[in-house]
């Protein structure tokens, strides 16, 4: 299933009470305005709303948080803004080739942790057996405020980057 052809279904409550929880702590704007899901981050979930790719490998930290699902590639130039109301973890997954040039973004923003493992993705590929094992993963410990990932740029292996974000209580 390619970006143009996914559409959305009527949520069910439980994925509409996700969207409030997450209200509670962080207001998620995206530049351009893109399509997602969200769900709990847990072994099995779907990573990305159009692909049956799913997260297999899952470090402890963030079993449980709620995992932003946006489309598979997300096209350069994208920016993230994050508007927090209340403490909250956040944590900025990526691909390591088709990184966006986040591998490079990340070193210089302030507050963000570079964590020593990081989810992986599509572990049983038949067509690339190393499809989503290099993930990097961020962490920020993040207080009221706002907070701009900026836009993605030209990266290892792709003009697009392929990312998650997870929430987690403090």
């Amino acid at each position: 299933m390619n970006n143009v052809e996914y559409v959305f279904k009527q949520k069910p409550k439980w994925k509409s009470e996700l969207e409030s929880d997450l209200s509670q702590y962080v207001s998620i704007n995206i530049n351009p305005v893109m399509q997602y899901d969200l769900d709990i981050m847990k072994q099995g979930v779907i990573k990305d709303i159009d692909r049956d790719y799913t997260y297999d490998v899952v470090p402890k930290e963030l079993e449980g948080g709620i995992l932003f699902q946006p489309i598979h590639r997300i096209p350069k130039g994208t920016s993230i803004e994050l508007n927090v109301h209340n403490p909250v973890k956040i944590y900025f997954i990526f691909h390591n080739g088709c990184d966006g040039n986040y591998t490079n973004i990340f070193k210089k923003l302030e507050g963000w942790e570079l964590c020593n493992t990081a989810p992986q993705y599509d572990i049983n590929c038949t067509w690339d057996p190393e499809h989503g094992l290099y993930m990097t993963m961020y962490k920020l410990i993040a207080k009221p405020g706002t907070y701009v990932i900026p836009p993605g740029e030209n990266g290892v292996a792709a003009d697009w980057a392929c990312w998650n974000l997870v929430f987690m209580d403090i």
